[in-house]
């Protein structure tokens, strides 16, 4: 759901209170009521959500954990305006988010399918999504299937990177789907904004095609392959 749920944006506040708290002070001053009063909720959610003071800490170490064994140096989340707070909550927890407004893939048929996104009356509603991400924290923002002028635009007035993915070359970076850029699986679709790099696909299915050849006609294994 995008923004996700009441009660799914009520316990990242209270997690983003508790390690705004948890940072400053020792664990033992910290006081569920300290707590509640930080993420203007009623203490007893905490307790609700967490079970306790000490499993409310244990969420905020849970989240860094994730973070720090995945290898991952950030997370990204598709959306404007109206997951802004979810990225606000991340980012106060010390979760570092890059954005992803335009056409956002896993929204893709609540958008009615693989449409520009940002023409005409949908320009202004783009830019909106565009300052928001910018004021909740992110630290860079995806522009994908946006026209080239209304990203160059965006790229202009925002403080931050932007990456583009079918919005033309006046972005500050750009990035394709690997599969997409290699051609994988081979005659796969590919969207206006994508150049072929290579033929993967095709390689591996000839490939796959003279191995069963080779098995099936008993060229191989041979005697070399064998120990």
């Amino acid at each position: 759901m995008p923004g996700g749920s009441k009660s799914e944006r009520t316990k990242l506040r209270i997690q983003q209170a508790a390690a705004r708290l948890f940072a400053s002070r020792s664990f033992e001053t910290v006081s569920t009521r300290a707590i509640a009063k930080e993420a203007g909720v009623d203490a007893a959610l905490i307790h609700h959500y967490f079970g306790s003071k000490e499993g409310l800490f244990q969420a905020v170490l849970n989240a860094a954990r994730m973070m720090r064994e995945s290898g991952a140096h950030a997370v990204k989340i598709e959306g404007g305006v109206r997951i802004a707070p979810r990225i606000r909550a991340l980012v106060d927890a010390g979760i570092p988010v890059m954005a992803h407004i335009g056409f956002t893939p896993q929204s893709v048929h609540s958008l009615s399918g693989f449409k520009v996104q940002g023409r005409a009356g949908g320009a202004d509603a783009l830019r909106a999504d565009a300052r928001a991400v910018t004021e909740a924290g992110a630290f860079a923002v995806v522009l994908e299937m946006v026209p080239a002028d209304l990203a160059a635009e965006v790229t202009r007035d925002l403080p931050i990177p932007t990456i583009g993915i079918g919005a033309g070359r006046e972005t500050d970076a750009q990035v394709l789907v690997w599969q997409d850029m290699v051609e994988l699986p081979a005659g796969g679709f590919a969207p206006k904004f994508v150049r072929r790099f290579g033929a993967v696909g095709a390689a591996l299915t000839d490939a796959a095609r003279d191995y069963r050849n080779a098995v099936a006609s008993g060229d191989f294994p041979g005697e070399e392959h064998a120990y």
